[in-house]
């Protein structure tokens, strides 16, 4: 126990010593700590309608000679955005997400 108390410790001295101390983060976004975030619906019914547009446009876009471009969307991500993303990604641990992957065919009783 007083070893972890020492490794804490001494990971708190290099964080407040690190380069990136004042570094914020996009915690509204991309973290955890945000419980209590107010979402508009109508912002994520807008984004993601936007997602199925891009998926659209890139499976259109398939067959074409474009390269990849990770410098393309160099916007900022809004929490209505992050939220739209999530709602879609697919989410392979999720046992109910594949539909009868579970049960084999068979339904619940």
């Amino acid at each position: 126990e007083a070893r972890a108390r020492e490794a804490d410790a001494e990971l708190q001295k290099r964080r407040e010593e690190s380069k990136l101390k004042d570094h914020k983060q996009n915690i509204q976004v991309w973290g955890s700590e945000t419980a209590d975030v107010e979402l508009d619906d109508e912002k994520i019914k807008a984004a993601l309608k936007k997602l199925d547009r891009q998926e659209k446009e890139a499976m259109e876009k398939e067959g074409s000679k474009d390269k990849f471009n990770s410098l393309a969307g160099g916007e900022d991500v809004t929490p209505e955005e992050m939220e739209a993303w999530r709602m879609k990604r697919a989410r392979g641990d999720d046992p109910v997400a594949a539909g009868t992957a579970g049960t084999k065919g068979y339904d619940l009783l």
